[in-house]
């Protein structure tokens, strides 16, 4: 089981989450928003980046315990509501960087 949580950041166009696993470890993933992705696409983009980052941590067994379609599909939404905070912006509006 793993928890995602929205960070915030002092520029507008930035912005993270922060993923706890059950195991306890936890990690971080930012964007700079980018005009030109839909959230989905983001959201894939994201979950690539936390595997990647555990397998070169060497948490390969940890790695392999996330469902990475329904942590893909959660980063999404994540970056769905942080755009939307940031006023509102419409749908392809948004990339990490």
């Amino acid at each position: 089981m793993h928890n995602l949580y929205l960070l915030e950041s002092d520029h507008e166009n930035v912005g993270g989450l922060l993923i706890k696993y059950g195991d306890g470890y936890a990690q971080t993933l930012t964007w700079r928003d980018k005009p030109g992705s839909a959230p989905h696409e983001v959201g894939k983009d994201l979950a690539a980046q936390a595997l990647a980052h555990l397998l070169q941590g060497g948490r390969g067994s940890l790695a392999s315990d996330v469902n990475w379609t329904s942590m893909a599909a959660a980063c999404g939404e994540q970056f769905r509501v942080w755009r939307s905070r940031q006023g509102g912006r419409g749908p392809g509006e948004g990339l990490l960087g």
